[in-house]
């Protein structure tokens, strides 16, 4: 009996274990982008330029005249706007506001 649950535990934990490492994100060129010729909006208010953006994973690292390093994945942003870091507030939270007028 006891090494019935001994075993059990042993199994879930190995089981876990491959599971947790198996969605584990890399670091290597499928994460590292290099966003180019791109009209940069950063929400100060200033105006657009033109400009590269650098990201790695999911952060920005860097924003100007970048080279491409030998690891990332470019892409040509020419005749695009780019906006980091906006949020899309796009929702349809109101659908039940009818059934549940003091949702508001």
């Amino acid at each position: 009996m006891i090494s019935s649950i001994r075993n059990y535990v042993l199994i879930t934990i190995i089981l876990n274990s491959l599971i947790i490492f198996g969605c584990s994100q890399e670091n290597d060129a499928e994460n590292k982008f290099l966003i180019t010729n791109a009209q940069v909006v950063d929400g100060t208010g200033t105006s657009p330029r033109l400009t590269s953006v650098r990201i790695d994973g999911a952060r920005i690292t860097a924003v100007g005249d970048l080279p491409a390093g030998p690891d990332e994945t470019v892409i040509d942003g020419t005749g695009l706007v780019l906006a980091p870091g906006f949020i899309d507030t796009h929702s349809h939270h109101d659908s039940h506001l009818l059934e549940i007028p003091g949702a508001l």
